[in-house]
Parts: structure tokens; C-alpha cells; sequence
């Protein structure tokens, strides 16, 4: 449940975006009920949907996050 969760969030991402953390806390924020945004970018990041400047100052949706979770993903 918890990566069909991520990737909603990270659908309503562009890919080929350079975006700062800030901007990052704030797509999450809104699609959230709940106040830790922190480990939602954490675990967005380890599940390897979002990539990161080592130093947090840019993230980007990964490519080929699609492929990796196509079992998750329901095309209409």
C-alpha cells in the first residue's frame, strides 16, 4: 500500500524538472494527511522515485520508476 501511496504523489510530478526541496515538500504536503513530509521524501527517495543532489538542493522524478512499479501502476 505504502509505494501505490508514493507513486500517486510523484505522478502529479514533470518529469525532466529540476525541483528544490521545498517545492518537494509542498507537492507531498498536499497529498498528505499527515504532517511528516520528511520521510515522505526520504522513502520517495529510497524507492528510488525521486533522485537528489547529494547536498538536497535539486530532486527529480526518476526515470524509469514506471518500469520498475508497472505491477502497481492500473493504466485505464
Amino acid at each position: 500500500m505504502r509505494i501505490i501511496v508514493l507513486i500517486k504523489i510523484v505522478e502529479h510530478m514533470e518529469a525532466n524538472r529540476k525541483y528544490t526541496e521545498k517545492e518537494i515538500n509542498e507537492i507531498i504536503k498536499s497529498h498528505i494527511a499527515f504532517s511528516d513530509i520528511e520521510l515522505i521524501r526520504r522513502e520517495m527517495y529510497q524507492y528510488k522515485l525521486l533522485g537528489r543532489l547529494r547536498d538536497g538542493s535539486e530532486y527529480w522524478v526518476e526515470t524509469g520508476w514506471r518500469n520498475e512499479y508497472a505491477e502497481y501502476i492500473r493504466e485505464d
